[in-house]
């Protein structure tokens, strides 16, 4: 069954108020970080995620940095793949899953370190 958000499958995102949660996973070590939002979940914060400068490793790593007030790699900012970091997000009001790409397994919504964007 295709999820909210799925790359392969992309379906329309109902606005979400109320912020979300974006667990973000380094593929080659397996850590796994958290980043908040107070932001709403929309069409424009999905494509963000999905196609857009979010679904770029290099922002993912800045990210995945700054998730725990690190500067980001030298670097960084020339990883043009989708392959390195996934990520898992979901509704802070309600915890439902608004997104992933990437694989994960139900234990994937850990509780880690997070800061506030």
């Amino acid at each position: 069954m295709p999820l909210p958000g799925d790359r392969e499958n992309p379906i329309p995102t109902p606005r979400t108020e109320g912020g979300y949660t974006v667990t973000i996973r380094d593929n080659t070590s397996g850590e796994v970080r958290n980043l908040e939002f107070e932001d709403a979940w929309d069409e424009f914060t999905e494509f963000a995620w999905c196609e857009g400068n979010d679904a770029c490793d290099g922002n993912r790593a800045q990210r995945f940095a700054r998730a725990i007030g690190q500067d980001p790699p030298a670097g960084y900012h020339d990883a043009c793949t989708q392959e390195r970091f996934a990520v898992l997000v979901r509704s802070k009001a309600t915890g439902e899953e608004l997104y992933r790409d990437g694989e994960w397994d139900d234990e994937s919504n850990c509780s880690s370190t997070a800061i506030e964007e």
